[in-house]
């Protein structure tokens, strides 16, 4: 059986002023664990078992997760109708595994001992910003271009003793836009690219009898997206939308295949 407890709490400030200067502060705490207690997976194809002389394999895994972040952001009216937006937030975010893996023998009802996963932790402390710049051309026609860094934490993979832990995940993500309301606020029109770059970019694979994490060293997304809402008449409306997408892997080397038998 898999268990999963979560517990989150913020805190979090605002400004409520009407200044030129609007900005949020806040803290963040996470606490998760997560647990295989246990996971079992079956093998019977005698003789060209998976699992050798075992039926099964059960492995047991424990992992704690705790991370605390903060984070500020403020946007300030540089000059009338342009407006600039800086963000950051820091995230400090530790996380700590136990376990250990069994085998069923053919014909035994007891399991035995496989192997014990070496008690281990890992930390991780990241940075991550974000800078727009939005300018409104008429009250009609809105546009703006962003920067932003993204952190996604590393962690254990718990199901096999000999699976190694994956680093964290970052991205650099760049987007372009426009936001429009023409026609007396009867026609919606937007419009955005965007370009994403990935580090240690983090890929589910799939085992012989078990899903795990690994890292893929980098990645990258681009496209762009168009969405439309025109009210045509007061008892008709028309919605829709379409988008590009391009996403490859621009390396990596340790990449997991499978060939059919």
């Amino acid at each position: 059986r898999e268990l999963e407890r979560q517990f989150s709490n913020e805190l979090q400030l605002s400004s409520s002023g009407s200044g030129p200067l609007k900005w949020t502060a806040g803290v963040f705490y996470f606490r998760a664990r997560g647990i295989y207690d246990a996971a079992t997976a079956y093998s019977r194809d005698v003789p060209n078992n998976l699992f050798g002389p075992f039926e099964a394999v059960i492995p047991y895994g424990n992992q704690l997760t705790e991370s605390v972040s903060g984070y500020a952001q403020g946007t300030y009216e540089i000059v009338p109708d342009t407006n600039l937006t800086l963000g950051a937030r820091y995230t400090y975010e530790k996380r700590s595994i136990t376990g250990r893996t069994e085998g069923l023998p053919f014909g035994a009802t007891t399991p035995v001992l496989l192997g014990v996963t070496t008690p281990a932790s890992i930390t991780f402390k990241k940075p991550t910003f974000r800078v727009a710049l939005d300018h409104r051309f008429s009250p009609e026609v809105l546009a703006y271009v962003s920067f932003n860094t993204g952190f996604k934490s590393g962690g254990f993979n718990t199901q096999f003793t000999s699976d190694p832990s994956f680093q964290p995940e970052t991205i650099k993500a760049y987007e372009a836009g426009v936001k429009t309301d023409l026609l007396d606020r009867r026609l919606r029109l937007n419009l955005s690219s965007y370009y994403y770059d990935y580090k240690n970019i983090q890929v589910q694979k799939v085992g012989v009898a078990a899903t795990g994490i690994i890292n893929g060293a980098s990645a990258e997304i681009y496209g762009a997206e168009l969405e439309l809402d025109a009210l045509v008449t007061d008892a008709f409306r028309i919605n829709g939308g379409a988008a590009y997408t391009h996403a490859t892997f621009t390396d990596f080397r340790n990449a997991p295949f499978t060939t059919p038998v």
